[in-house]
């Protein structure tokens, strides 16, 4: 979109120790998670932007899947979020709990639980 996000502490650990993984949800869809930091669809720095005023918190991108251009973000205080064309999504206060919720998948907590 020509804009740019600020690459944030929780984000950049993240992804120093993630970058470049590729994880298979469905084989028979090609539906995967690749861990970069990418937006996915035009219009998706408002969306990022949107979640990141409502939250009070920076954020930023740390995977994106294949199937739905889903993003997985990370805020300032290390929160997973998931950005899909249906809403935005709470995955969990770290990694593990993140990964977890994405794999289950929905229903998810609305981002907006969050919301400062």
């Amino acid at each position: 979109d020509g804009g740019s996000l600020d690459v944030i502490a929780p984000a950049f650990e993240f992804l120093r120790e993630h970058v470049g993984l590729v994880a298979t949800r469905q084989a028979s869809t090609g539906d995967r998670v690749e861990f970069y930091p990418r937006l996915m669809y035009r219009g998706a720095a408002e969306d990022v932007q949107e979640l990141a005023d409502g939250l009070g918190k920076k954020v930023f991108p740390v995977a994106h899947d294949t199937f739905d251009g889903g993003t997985v973000l990370m805020d300032e205080i290390g929160r997973f979020f998931y950005l899909h064309h249906s809403g935005e999504y709470f995955l969990g206060c770290d990694k593990h709990s993140a990964l977890m919720s994405y794999s289950r998948g929905y229903p998810l907590e609305y981002a907006e639980n969050h919301y400062a």
